[in-house]
């Protein structure tokens, strides 16, 4: 009885063992010290697609499906085991019968006999296949969006169409570790030139461009019966593609649109070699958004170069073209700020009244953009009538203050600065509505006198009465005149500020209006080191002996 009771014992748990290895989601294996299977159990035929009885006993079989790397890898742990008499743990590369490659997580245990060799070799595998790939697609993933960062980074920072061409199929080239090239498309004839093409692979890429130059492509070749330019991913080759791949040597390709302020410019084309992997639904989505980032830095150039145009010609129309005076030595620049699109408000203005005075203007509206260059326009060309008018200074000012309060927005605001010069007496009656002070500079002994504001700025008070006031200069005098983008140049935090253009001024040794201003330029930038975020506007004259 005793032992009928232990024989059903043992079955019942041989039973059970046996139903664990049959369902455990892992494969349990014994090999022995030579490597060779010995007993194989568990997740292995869904995992390998090799049975049991297929690999038992098979050690070539065995071992060449193991990844040449990680076998030798594999084989080194083990002997770090046998030497610590602990186990043997790593993740290795399983090529299926299929030929579809698996990752495993094994944990591996030398067992010894009394005399301390070794016997065999337990384990346990565990497919981590889907955890590894979706480790990877994430990394993927993460690669691609700072990829998309950088692009769009490199776009932020230029207006320049080859600059955005070229960072875009520099990037996408490493990325997708292939050849990108961008094919602008000839309205006329429908045609594509190639524009920017890039690759690691440099016989690949001068492949490529050399059969893009003889090629005569249309746009129609890349997207067959397709409606040009509405289709995205992998190339359905129509005949002259085909042909133009097998010059190029060119496998699977996938080809995008790109589009300039919503019309069609030409193609975006990513190849790998022939034999290289085909392009899955995240390849085609990245190549997508590249050209997506493309056609928008496309349409912003365009649209900033239309911009710089339109501002080029309103700030030459604010800026008088020469400025002679007899009587008098004048030195002008306007600056405007680096990078900047959207015209600024700051002006200047010399007007000769052919009486023997000549009224002076510098002025600086709020704001930038169109608005501001028609609130610019106002004021200039407001105060030259007014002046036309009544020349006094104060009367002027009030009456263009008025005007201006009618017209101009609320919150928009004009500085100004207008001096009536007698040239002949030196005797010159002006207002500072507002403005940066106006600084007059005796060069023999470096004093510098201020003019400073002697009224509130113009357009925001109705009905606001100005007062000129009287000064006398000489023929050894400098009056300097300026717009704030002087003083505020930047650099780590501080800015060029008012007191150190008055020491510059007062530091030099000059006498005449062009060298004074050329010295504060200089002097400027280089506090700056080149940087300029706002216009710049100066004016420097004297009385000609």
């Amino acid at each position: 009885t005793e032992r009928g009771n232990a024989e059903e014992a043992l079955r019942e748990s041989e039973e059970k063992y046996r139903t664990l290895m049959e369902n455990v989601d892992a494969t349990i294996f014994r090999m022995d010290p030579d490597l060779t299977l010995v007993m194989i159990a568990g997740r292995l035929e869904p995992v390998s697609g090799w049975s049991a009885d297929e690999l038992l006993g098979q050690r070539e079989r065995w071992l060449s499906a193991i990844h040449p790397d990680d076998l030798e890898e594999e084989k080194q742990r083990l002997a770090h085991a046998v030497a610590t008499r602990g186990s043997s743990s790593g993740v290795v590369r399983v090529a299926s019968r299929g030929g579809e490659t698996r990752w495993m997580r094994t944990h591996v245990t030398p067992r010894f006999d009394d005399a301390g060799n070794v016997i065999c070799y337990d384990g346990i595998s565990l497919d981590i296949t889907d955890q590894v790939e979706a480790q990877q697609h994430e990394a993927k993933h993460t690669v691609r969006m700072a990829a998309l960062a950088e692009i769009s980074q490199t776009f932020i920072s230029t207006w320049d169409v080859r600059a955005i061409l070229d960072a875009a199929t520099r990037m996408t080239a490493q990325v997708m570790d292939g050849l990108c090239c961008v094919c602008s498309l000839d309205p006329n004839t429908g045609r594509l030139h190639h524009l920017a093409i890039h690759s690691r692979d440099e016989a690949l890429c001068a492949r490529v461009d050399e059969a893009l130059c003889r090629a005569d492509l249309r746009i129609e070749d890349l997207y067959g019966s397709d409606e040009a330019g509405t289709d995205s991913g992998q190339q359905e080759s129509s005949s002259p593609s085909r042909e133009f791949a097998r010059q190029a040597g060119i496998g699977p390709c996938a080809v995008v649109s790109v589009y300039s302020e919503g019309a069609l410019f030409g193609v975006m084309a990513v190849g790998h070699s022939l034999g290289g992997p085909e392009f899955d639904d995240d390849d085609v989505w990245f190549i997508t958004e590249v050209a997506s980032h493309v056609s928008a830095a496309l349409t912003n150039a365009a649209l900033y170069c239309r911009q710089a145009r339109i501002a080029e010609t309103l700030q030459r129309s604010f800026i008088p073209v020469s400025v002679q005076v007899s009587g008098l030595e004048i030195a002008t620049c306007y600056h405007p700020a680096l990078g900047e699109v959207e015209v600024g408000g700051d002006f200047f203005d010399v007007i000769d009244f052919h009486n023997g005075t000549v009224g002076i203007v510098v002025g600086d509206v709020s704001g930038k953009g169109m608005e501001a260059a028609m609130h610019t326009a106002e004021a200039k060309y407001m105060l030259r009538g007014f002046a036309l008018q009544s020349p006094d200074p104060g009367s002027v000012v009030s009456a263009l203050n008025q005007a201006l309060w009618v017209y101009m927005e609320e919150f928009t605001f004009v500085t100004l600065f207008y001096g009536l010069i007698e040239i002949t007496s030196g005797k010159m009656t002006y207002v500072n509505a507002g403005h940066e002070p106006v600084l007059i500079l005796r060069p023999d002994d470096h004093r510098v006198r201020e003019l400073l504001p002697n009224g509130p700025v113009i357009g925001v008070v109705n009905s606001r009465s100005y007062s000129s006031h009287t000064v006398e200069l000489t023929s050894d005098e400098l009056l300097f005149s300026f717009t704030d983008g002087v003083t505020d140049v930047p650099r780590n935090g501080d800015r060029f500020g008012y007191q150190r253009l008055v020491e510059t001024i007062a530091g030099v040794a000059v006498s005449r209006p062009h060298e004074l201003m050329t010295h504060v330029i200089e002097t400027v930038r280089d506090f700056g080191r080149g940087r300029q975020p706002d216009d710049q506007v100066i004016l420097v004259i004297r009385l000609e002996s």
